[in-house]
């Protein structure tokens, strides 16, 4: 993998993506996936060295410290905008970013209505009314 695959990154390290990092569990192996997928390039999704401290949306310390193994290096900002589905949701665009497949970075709001990343990136932000979101 390559720093373009991850552009958010100053330089990828190969040693602290999660393939290197986190092995399968007992007897299972890993099974073969297509270069350029998205599962090929969750494999390679670059982790923070060690384990840092997870913090929740306030900076403060998560209370249990083991429940998680790895932290992916991404920054998520200060502002608590991104949570659990927001992730998912998160790495997605980002793949299909580093791919230059702008035009399919686009998801539902709940209401059902689309919203792509090409407009809120010219500057449309979503006006909500009722249900509606336009």
């Amino acid at each position: 993998m390559r720093n373009r695959d991850y552009p958010w990154l100053q330089s990828y390290v190969a040693k602290n993506c999660l393939a290197a990092r986190i092995a399968p569990p007992g007897t299972a192996t890993r099974v073969p996936v297509r270069r350029g997928s998205i599962a090929e390039w969750l494999r390679f999704l670059p982790l923070l060295e060690g384990r840092p401290p997870v913090l929740l949306y306030n900076g403060r310390e998560k209370n249990n410290q083991t429940a998680q193994h790895a932290v992916v290096e991404l920054d998520v900002g200060r502002r608590n905008l991104q949570q659990c589905a927001d992730a998912v949701i998160r790495l997605r665009a980002e793949y299909l970013y580093s791919r230059g497949l702008d035009r399919r970075i686009k998801f539902r709001y709940t209401s059902g209505d689309w919203v792509g990343f090409s407009r809120r990136h010219r500057g449309e932000r979503p006006v909500v009314r009722g249900n509606h979101v336009s």
